[in-house]
């Protein structure tokens, strides 16, 4: 039960780092950081992370980009939004969070700027 309510929960914060911008969603860029299944693969299949980027780009009207180092493109349910990598992500991003644990993100996650608002599920150091 815990795993399963885990996506929602994560679509959950991500609405309330919004909330605490101060601006409307539609002003705002949101950082996807990973979509595999697991770390340091190309599997997106009944990937949660690739769950949670459809739940939250069908709910909030923000801006989207997507860093996932291990595919060369989105899926068709995200080719609405950009694929970048993820030093692109952190730097365009009002909001970066962290889906995989990639490990090209641990490097990138310990030089977030401040004034980011950041959501770490995976545990990365130093990223919050």
């Amino acid at each position: 039960e815990v795993n399963d309510a885990k996506p929602a929960w994560v679509v959950a914060k991500v609405h309330e780092a919004v909330a605490r911008c101060g601006r409307p969603a539609s002003e705002l860029t949101v950082a996807l950081m990973g979509l595999a299944f697991k770390p340091n693969i190309d599997d997106l299949r009944e990937s949660p992370a690739l769950h949670i980027a459809e739940a939250l780009t069908r709910t909030l009207p923000a801006r989207y980009i997507v860093a996932e180092p291990n595919v060369g493109e989105l899926p068709a349910s995200l080719h609405d939004h950009r694929l970048v990598d993820a030093t692109e992500a952190v730097a365009k991003a009002d909001i970066v969070v962290f889906l995989v644990a990639h490990s090209p993100f641990a490097e990138v996650a310990r030089a977030i700027p401040s004034n980011k608002f950041v959501i770490d599920v995976v545990g990365l150091p130093s990223a919050a």
